[in-house]
């Protein structure tokens, strides 16, 4: 059966998000298997997820808004996700 419903179109932000938070679900598990079988540190990995989400959600506020203020917001969290991305990238 075939149910007719609205969905939510992607954006860049909330991609990036949702990779950040996969790929820290991923870490944290695979977290567990390397304190096991090795003696690392609990620090090895740092989840970003809350980080992430807080910049999407400025970025969806900002990019409602208009002006150079606005734009200027919007600039400053999509780097700083961007920068959350990365470091999550390179832990994974």
């Amino acid at each position: 059966m075939v149910v007719a419903t609205t969905i939510h179109h992607p954006t860049d932000s909330t991609l990036l998000y949702d990779g950040v938070r996969v790929l820290s679900r991923t870490l944290a598990k695979g977290k567990h298997v390397v304190q096991q079988t090795t003696s690392l540190a609990c620090e090895t990995f740092r989840e970003h997820t809350r980080s992430a989400k807080r910049q999407m959600k400025r970025i969806v506020e900002a990019a409602r808004q208009r002006g150079a203020q606005a734009d200027a917001r919007l600039r400053t969290a999509y780097q700083q996700l961007l920068a959350l991305t990365t470091v999550t990238v390179t832990q994974a």
